[in-house]
């Protein structure tokens, strides 16, 4: 026997086997390739992360986030514009379906052709003292939206000292006048200012409102004992007085302070309470929306230059009429008959020409500021300021 220490040599181990190229490439090929292939799935997946679920709170992609981003910068950059862009949208909307209804109203009917030169002479719609009373309230809502109760605001901050205000229909002025100085006696309510401090603008000393319609006079003066302080429950002193054939009836409150009077303005305006030959004319004349409901117009213009104060006092108009666009003025044309019909009011009327053509007959009448407000009313709403120089 051959010792088992003899076999291994010098160095203690086996001798190595003696393999057989032919036998046994194949499978040492065979082997490198899974090898290989095992090193690639190693690697492919530590490339692959592992699978989070989706949180409740996942963040957004930063582009999407920054689209978000930007549109809300605009928005709030750009909020006013846009608002307002909505508001004008919506005013124009109302306006045009207003105007579209009555064209509608009077498809089918033959009524005038209302341009300026070819307008039938106003008169009075027929009212009840009830649907004179719905219509102030349905306009309660329109006015706000189109913006004409903030010139009726403004109109009436604009008044002062002996105030006549003409075609007053059913008060819808009253709640925005400064009534403090016409409750008191003048002289107190001034002296109770200086001792308060205050300083106000020139205060309203007087107060005459006319108006043809009695069922319009009726429903402003269902208004007074709201707008006017102090006069809750108490009742207006009446009186007929015979200037005409008809007859025109004053109410008045708070010793003739505060009047009002039924009369036709193409026939009597009344002066200043007290009368005299240096308070014969008023301060300020105003007057809402008249001129499109009057017989001749330019006529109401020139008595009311009559009635102001020369070089001091001043006429504020706020009408409405012909706007600035053709497409508009077309629309008034084709309703004009049937508004005419139901409200008594030729609303297609270009006031500014009445104006211009009242001052240049007028001596010393000068337009002084002829502006159309709000986009939404599209021209056809006018501020008119106007003045009388003294020619002597």
């Amino acid at each position: 026997m051959v010792p088992r220490h003899g076999l291994r040599g010098r160095a203690g181990r086996l001798p190595a086997p003696v393999l057989s190229t032919t036998t046994h490439v194949p499978a040492l090929r065979r082997f490198t390739s899974s090898r290989i292939q095992w090193k690639k799935e190693i690697s492919l997946r530590k490339s692959i992360k592992p699978f989070a679920p989706r949180s409740s709170h996942a963040t957004t992609p930063k582009s999407i986030t920054n689209d978000l981003e930007t549109a809300d910068a605009i928005f709030r950059s750009r909020k006013t514009s846009l608002l307002a862009c909505g508001i004008v949208a919506l005013g124009m909307g109302v306006y045009f379906s207003t105007m579209l209804t009555s064209c509608w109203l009077s498809s089918g009917r033959q009524g005038p052709e209302p341009a300026t030169d070819a307008c039938a002479p106003g008169q009075i719609a027929v009212f009840t003292e009830e649907s004179a009373r719905r219509f102030d309230e349905y306009l309660d809502g329109s006015e706000w939206m189109m913006g004409i109760t903030s010139l009726r605001q403004k109109l009436a901050a604009e008044a002062s000292g002996h105030v006549l205000e003409v075609a007053m229909g059913t008060g819808r002025n009253l709640p925005f006048y400064n009534w403090s100085h016409v409750v008191q006696q003048p002289k107190s309510a001034t002296m109770n200012d200086q001792k308060k401090g205050i300083t106000t603008p020139a205060p309203i000393l007087s107060f005459t409102g006319v108006d043809i319609s009695k069922e319009m006079l009726t429903v402003a003066l269902n208004k007074v004992s709201e707008a006017v302080p102090d006069l809750k429950g108490v009742a207006p002193s009446i009186e007929t007085q015979q200037l005409t054939q008809d007859g025109h009836s004053v109410f008045s409150y708070l010793s003739g302070r505060l009047r009002f009077f039924r009369s036709d303005v193409h026939i009597f305006v009344p002066a200043p309470m007290q009368g005299t030959a240096e308070t014969a004319k008023y301060d300020t004349v105003v007057q809402t929306f008249g001129l499109c409901s009057v017989r001749d117009p330019e006529k109401v213009v020139r008595t009311l230059a009559s009635m102001v104060k020369p070089n001091k006092g001043k006429i504020i108009l706020v009408e409405h009429g012909r706007g600035s666009w053709g497409i508009v003025n077309g629309l008034l044309d084709r309703s004009a008959p049937a508004h005419f019909q139901k409200y008594g009011c030729w609303w297609n009327r270009d006031i500014a020409e009445i104006v211009h053509n009242a001052a240049q007959s007028t001596p010393g009448l000068e337009v002084v500021k002829i502006e159309r407000p709000y986009l939404t009313q599209l021209g056809t709403t006018l501020w008119i300021e106007l003045r009388v120089k003294n020619t002597c």
